[in-house]
């Protein structure tokens, strides 16, 4: 009987100790892990365009470049962006190859819509020349967004003579369906 009492005052003290292991503090944690992707995507709305001058409707008239053909505004750059390690990015354009010869292509940023959110970066306002060379056409983008569709900044492009001199004119040629490709580039 003495071994039984024993035995019951052992369990008794192991249950009791688990007991009182088990029940919970004033306290307690866990961690959570927080991630924010870092982002740079962009996007060119609007669709291709063609641009063209009118050519004269009486002999001896110039080509005209003064008309709504050589001339558009129905693009929109679009973008988002968390910044990475960097205090701000820039988005650059270029094209894959230059203009024909005698003429000028010029691209103009309006400023971001009031869409979106955050950084979205300035622009100059200035028609910048494009070619085959990246240049600058905002700045100072931080982590922000700009919406979706017909919002961030549009784009105003224009097609031009290169200049108003005779050997700009003399090179001039029949060109069909001459393609140039514009790419937009988000730089950290």
């Amino acid at each position: 009987m003495k071994n039984l009492a024993i035995t019951f005052i052992a369990v008794l003290t192991f249950v009791g100790t688990n007991l009182v292991s088990a029940q919970q503090t004033e306290k307690s944690n866990h961690n959570v892990t927080i991630n924010v992707p870092r982002v740079a995507l962009l996007d060119v709305v609007g669709g291709d365009i063609t641009l063209a001058p009118a050519a004269p409707t009486e002999a001896g008239a110039a080509l005209d470049f003064d008309v709504d053909g050589t001339k558009s505004s129905v693009t929109y750059l679009n973008y988002s962006s968390i910044l990475y390690k960097t205090t701000a990015r820039t988005i650059s354009v270029e094209l894959d190859k230059l203009v024909p010869a005698g003429l000028k292509l010029l691209v103009q940023a309006g400023a971001a819509s009031a869409d979106g959110r955050g950084a979205k970066g300035a622009v100059s306002g200035a028609q910048v020349l494009l070619d085959n060379t990246a240049k600058t056409i905002v700045t100072g983008v931080g982590s922000c967004y700009t919406g979706i569709g017909n919002k961030g900044h549009q784009m105003s492009y224009e097609l031009a003579l290169a200049d108003e001199t005779d050997a700009n004119y003399t090179s001039l040629n029949e060109l069909n369906n001459t393609t140039v490709k514009v790419t937009y580039t988000i730089v950290d």
